[in-house]
């Protein structure tokens, strides 16, 4: 018995540890960008550690606890966002005064030479560790979901947070996802119908905002038979459902 005990506390400590290893560079990449101090990291590391123990608990697992590493990482890439805001402020007059001095030709450019160097590195606009905080909630999510056999309301937080974070291949996914275990729930049909006649407004960044130019947004996905056919889908299975039948006639 106690051998079988120390066998499932070694493999425990090696999936955490498998996990967190896989973090390595997203982490070291925000880290050298000035996003977190190596003190900051070191805490993350440490709270997604403490994080991972309690999940990979294999008698006691709670839902409470999955909820609360998810909102501890939502917290964490909101942070994250507003520093690299800030840095993209901080920036912008850096950016204006180098347009300027190429303009002119100044003779002591070579003067800065070592600051540019400095903060081109600390304050290089993108790198791994900007979508890794998202990649890990993502990640987290689809660990709940699993572990509690979809629970209705995880799955409906889920797809709001891909659509607040314009995650559109995950959402279309979760809809899915959640209409197969939750066939009853009129409200999912609607909210999926509706993710399918709108679609999503993708934004074109090429030649845009980066250089200078302009960000244009087309709608994209949007595809009225295919809202039809899941609400047709959704009233075979949910006859009765005042709310389904309002919505169909809406589309119609």
């Amino acid at each position: 018995h106690h051998s079988r005990t120390t066998t499932t506390t070694t493999t425990m400590a090696e999936k955490v540890q498998s996990i967190l290893e896989r973090m390595v560079p997203p982490l070291k990449d925000l880290r050298d960008r000035g996003l977190f101090t190596p003190t900051e990291i070191h805490a993350i590391v440490e709270r997604r550690r403490r994080s991972e123990y309690l999940l990979q608990r294999r008698s006691a697992a709670r839902l409470a606890d999955y909820l609360r590493y998810i909102e501890d990482e939502i917290l964490l890439e909101k942070l994250r966002k507003l520093r690299k805001e800030k840095v993209l402020l901080e920036r912008r007059p850096w950016n204006e005064k180098r347009g300027r001095k190429r303009g002119h030709n100044h003779d002591d450019d070579d003067d800065d030479d070592d600051d540019t160097n400095k903060r081109k590195h600390a304050y290089q606009i993108s790198g791994i560790g900007d979508s890794h905080i998202l990649s890990h909630i993502h990640f987290l999510y689809q660990r709940t979901l699993r572990k509690f056999h979809h629970p209705i309301d995880v799955l409906l937080n889920y797809a709001q947070f891909s659509k607040e974070h314009k995650s559109f291949t995950q959402l279309g996914r979760v809809y899915a996802e959640g209409l197969q275990r939750h066939p009853r729930a009129a409200g999912l049909w609607i909210e999926a119908a509706s993710f399918e006649y709108f679609g999503y407004v993708a934004r074109d960044d090429h030649n845009g905002s980066k250089d200078g130019g302009d960000v244009t947004s087309k709608v994209v996905g949007s595809s009225i038979r295919n809202a039809r056919v899941l609400m047709q889908r959704g009233l075979r299975v949910n006859r009765n459902s005042e709310d389904l039948w309002l919505q169909y006639f809406a589309l119609e």
